[in-house]
Order: C-alpha cells, then sequence, then structure tokens
C-alpha cells in the first residue's frame, strides 16, 4: 500500500517538476527508503516532490513584446447563444490593465488585473476584480495584493482568504500575459500556479502544432495548444498568432455535459494600429 502510494505521488509531481537533478535526487532517496521501510524519509521525500511541484511561484522575466497595447473585439457563442467579447490592454513603462468582458442578452461578464512591472521585469500584481451578472443575479470577487507582506486577500459573497504570493500571485487574467510571454521566448513548459476562488491551482498546457485558421481578418497562421485537465472530461485548445506577438485568435472549450463556448478573433488594434493593415509589428 505504502509503494503504491508513493508511485503515485512521484507521477502526480514530477510531470510538473522542471529540474530533473532534483527529481533524481528525491526519487534515489525515495526507493532507498522504501527498501529500508523509512516512513519518516519516505514523507519527506513526498514533502520535498510537493514543494518542488506545487510551492515554487513563476517569478520570470516577461517578454516586453506581451505587453504592447491592444484592443481587441471577439465574436463567440456559448451553447448556441452569441456572445461578445472584449480584451483590452492598456499602460505604459511600469503599470498596466488588463480587462475582457463578454455579454449577451441573459449575462454580462467583466474581469479586470492592475498589475506593475519591477525592476526584473516580472509581474506585480496589485488588483484583480471580478464581475458576474446572470439573469440578474450578480456576484462579485476582489483579490487584493500585499507585496509588502507578501499575502493576497481573496474575498467574495461567501468567502474571505489569505494567499501567501510565495504559493501563487497569477490571477486568472495575469497568467494570460506570462502564457503569451513564455510562446514568444519558444518555452515549452507552460504551467502556472494561480490564485483561483481563493485557491491555488496548477494550470498546465501543452503545444499541439501549427494550424491555419479562416478569420474575417483573412487566413491565419496559428500556434494550437491545449490545457491539459487530469480527471476531467472538459477540454479547452487555443490558438495564437506568431505574428502578432502570440495573441489570442480562438479560443475552443467543450463542456463535461455536452455544451460547448467558442470565441473568435474579429477585429482589433494592436500598439494602435489595425490588424488588418498588420503583417508583422
Amino acid at each position: 500500500m505504502l509503494r503504491s502510494f508513493l508511485t503515485c505521488v512521484l507521477q502526480k509531481s514530477t510531470h510538473l517538476i522542471k529540474n530533473q537533478r532534483l527529481i533524481g535526487q528525491v526519487k534515489s532517496r525515495l526507493y532507498f527508503a522504501l527498501k529500508k521501510r523509512n516512513l519518516s524519509i519516505c514523507i519527506l521525500c513526498c514533502v520535498s516532490l510537493y514543494s518542488a511541484a506545487y510551492t515554487k511561484a513563476d517569478t520570470g522575466e516577461i517578454n516586453l513584446l506581451a505587453l504592447t497595447p491592444y484592443n481587441l473585439i471577439y465574436s463567440g457563442s456559448y451553447n448556441g447563444m452569441d456572445v461578445k467579447i472584449s480584451r483590452n490592454l492598456t499602460g505604459k513603462a511600469t503599470a498596466y490593465t488588463l480587462s475582457t468582458t463578454a455579454n449577451n442578452m441573459v449575462s454580462d461578464i467583466s474581469e479586470q488585473a492592475i498589475f506593475e512591472m519591477n525592476a526584473h521585469g516580472a509581474i506585480v500584481e496589485l488588483k484583480y476584480r471580478a464581475t458576474r451578472n446572470m439573469f440578474g443575479l450578480k456576484k462579485k470577487e476582489l483579490l487584493l495584493y500585499d507585496q509588502t507582506t507578501g499575502i493576497a486577500s481573496y474575498e467574495s459573497k461567501k468567502k474571505k482568504r489569505q494567499i501567501l504570493l510565495s504559493d501563487a500571485h497569477f490571477n486568472q487574467l495575469t497568467y494570460q500575459i506570462k502564457l503569451q510571454s513564455d510562446l514568444i521566448n519558444g518555452a515549452t513548459f507552460l504551467n502556472y500556479p494561480i490564485i483561483k476562488k481563493g485557491k491555488v491551482r496548477i494550470y498546465r498546457f501543452e503545444i499541439l502544432g501549427k494550424e491555419t485558421l479562416k478569420t474575417p481578418l483573412g487566413e491565419i497562421n496559428t500556434l494550437k495548444i491545449r490545457k491539459i485537465r487530469e480527471g476531467s472530461d472538459r477540454e479547452t485548445f487555443l490558438w495564437f498568432a506568431p505574428r502578432w506577438n502570440f495573441m489570442l485568435i480562438q479560443l475552443w472549450q467543450h463542456e463535461a455535459g455536452g455544451g460547448d463556448y467558442r470565441m473568435l478573433l474579429e477585429n482589433g488594434t494592436l500598439a494602435g494600429k489595425e490588424l488588418g493593415s498588420l503583417t508583422t509589428l
């Protein structure tokens, strides 16, 4: 039973860890402990793996191309209902605001993240808020960051929590900037610890390959990626355009119950210029 449990820990943790030397060291100690049936060493090894996999927040430098201001309009559908979506990134120097809206006849959803860039070129979040109004019922979420204490405070109508920024600092918008930056830099390790509804979650993606999409702006060469979801029938695919700093062009999500959500870029501006007039930035 102990061996089965530890095998599960290895499988769940090591695929998230970039440091292969660390993996090798921990595995060696773990197998030694199993032979000696030393439970305390086994537990320490498990803690080491989980610590490396889940508690190290990404503080990597952001490629400046991912901070190029844009104003984008998408058409979408959710279970057959039309949805209008907008994404806007504004700011300069060190202070930025990323906002998204999605609305149709029965719902209105908005998100906003305010953040700065530190001296090392990494994201420093200040505030995230989300408002969802569906059939007249309004829900609000607020995430405030205190960089001095290293704590993020989450608040909704039913929940209040505090999260250590050493565990995670990305929110549901800022991780998207880091993902875009990583794609620009040619990274293939796309793992992001984020704060979602007051809890730390790990978002993982894999690159599937290149694909040409037909859009209202013409044919666009894209890079297709998939969100990895273990133990779930939900599927999420995203397409990004290398020609426009790996801007999101299309998203398709298939729900476990059979519904789906789609969005496709219609028009917009990048660095103040119409996308239709741009071949490269």
